[in-house]
């Protein structure tokens, strides 16, 4: 079991996906420990799985959110632009991402190629982000 569990997805076939401790662990539907577990993150606090299975990984620590195929490799985009903390992310249905910013209180969106995009929502206190 991860130490300090920050983040929790679980993708559409009830693999579950715990962020800690500069690490991405997966988990079976019964709780089993599995493939990919990722090594290496910057501070990982959310985690979100879109409906092809690409991971995405909000990283505190570099002010970035990375991308994985399903396998664990890393591909793009990396998000750097706009993000100060990122901490919590969501992606639609359209695959549009959301990441909130712990320390510039926004959430802000990104087409799924890494463009940011409209909207950025400012408020005090964001920590989280859900979307449908």
């Amino acid at each position: 079991m991860p130490t300090e569990p920050f983040g929790v997805a679980v993708d559409a076939s009830g693999k579950i996906y715990v962020t800690s401790a500069n690490t991405l662990t997966t988990y079976t539907p019964t709780g089993q420990p599995t493939t990919p577990t990722i090594t290496g993150l910057y501070g990982p606090v959310g985690v979100a799985v879109d409906r092809n299975g690409k991971i995405y990984i909000a990283n505190s620590g570099n002010n970035t959110v990375t991308t994985y195929n399903p396998d664990g490799a890393q591909t793009n985009p990396t998000i750097t632009v706009g993000l100060f903390t990122p901490y919590f992310l969501a992606i639609d249905e359209c695959g549009k991402i959301y990441v909130s910013s712990l320390s510039a209180a926004t959430v802000t969106s990104y087409e799924r190629n890494g463009r940011r995009t409209k909207p950025t929502i400012s408020a005090s206190d964001i920590v989280g982000v859900a979307v449908p």
